[in-house]
């Protein structure tokens, strides 16, 4: 389709993380990890819910602190 990012995943050189949501009946979690796994520097963590589920609680803090973690992680070279 127009929007398939796992036809460019291997080219992204940059550490990336994939936040998968387990219950997403719109982008399969078994999709998300394939392209997770074709990042050189990709990463990915999973998450018991729905697609839109991380954007309200309970779920929005945890999702947002991971992400800033990872940040952190790639600002000390840690990824």
């Amino acid at each position: 389709g127009a929007y398939s990012p796992g036809r460019r995943a291997a080219r992204v050189a940059c550490p990336a993380l994939v936040q998968i949501a387990t219950r997403d009946a719109i982008t399969p979690a078994a999709t998300a990890r394939r392209v997770a796994d074709r990042m050189p520097r990709g990463r990915y963590l999973e998450y018991d819910c729905t697609h839109f589920d991380p954007y309200v609680d309970p779920w929005f803090d945890r999702v947002v602190g991971d992400q800033i973690a990872f940040c952190r992680q790639v600002v000390d070279g840690a990824v």
